[in-house]
């Protein structure tokens, strides 16, 4: 494969062709110092600073509403900055031929969109999830006086990592199957928007399973799995949903994709 620092070997055979180089190129490109830095000092803001207001103000119930608030705005927040961030990764790509350009090399397209759920996927959950977690943890144990149970935090984490990835995943697809930004956009938001203010409702008066039907009661599950609650079978049928449903739209993004003709 030809970059701008020459000529550089390919590995890997089959699907996994190229990817490396792929990997290399968008980490290069998305995550220099001054992205990590700006978008940590962001999120920071977003998530950590509004913790802080509020177990300032909630001192007696720390725990509990550290958590919520925690929980709540990035099941909430870190969906839709995830859309955002990947959203044009492919689409702007296929405008300006560069995917034409780099897929006459020795790569392959399953390696193409793999490598943007990679690069775009680690580097937001790792600034977003992970430090934000961290910082979070670090914040309700201090004004608690007493360390959360580590286990039960890092499982929260995990389950609104798995709220991000399933975003991420839904918007590659559909950058795979539009040429606007709108629908690519607009079909994630509305999702998230959809389900943080309405599926709550239909929950409480229709049926109290149909929120777990659908990603937005992750960061409920997130939640309760930070306090310690007992596990309900719902969590596990949310959790494995949103996994599989995850799979499948990058099953289908790279479908769609090998039958794109540039």
């Amino acid at each position: 494969m030809v970059t701008n620092e020459g000529l550089m070997p390919v590995t890997g055979h089959g699907w996994r062709i190229g990817l490396n180089n792929m990997m290399r190129k968008e980490f290069k490109r998305r995550w220099d110092i001054r992205s990590i830095l700006v978008q940590s000092a962001v999120w920071l803001f977003l998530l950590n600073l509004v913790l802080a207001l509020v177990l300032e103000s909630e001192s007696g119930q720390s725990i509990f509403m550290g958590t919520y608030t925690f929980t709540f705005l990035t099941g909430l927040l870190a969906p839709i900055g995830a859309v955002f961030s990947i959203h044009g990764s492919i689409i702007n790509e296929i405008k300006s031929g560069t995917a034409a350009w780099v897929l006459s090399k020795p790569t392959s397209r399953t390696a193409f969109i793999i490598s943007k759920l990679i690069v775009y996927g680690g580097g937001f959950l790792a600034i977003v999830i992970l430090l934000q977690g961290i910082i979070a943890y670090a914040q309700i144990s201090i004004f608690q006086g007493m360390m959360l149970p580590v286990i039960g935090f890092l499982g929260g984490l995990t389950v609104l990592g798995l709220n991000v990835i399933f975003y991420m995943a839904l918007t590659v697809m559909l950058s795979t199957m539009f040429r606007k930004r709108v629908p690519i956009i607009g079909i994630p938001v509305a999702l998230i928007i959809v389900q943080a203010f309405v599926l709550g409702l239909l929950g409480t008066e229709v049926a109290p399973w149909l929120p777990y039907l659908f990603p937005g009661s992750l960061g409920d599950i997130a939640r309760q799995m930070i306090l310690q609650s007992p596990m309900h079978a719902e969590w596990l049928m949310a959790i494995f949903i949103s996994a599989g449903l995850s799979v499948l739209f990058i099953y289908l993004a790279v479908w769609r994709f090998r039958r794109e003709e540039f």
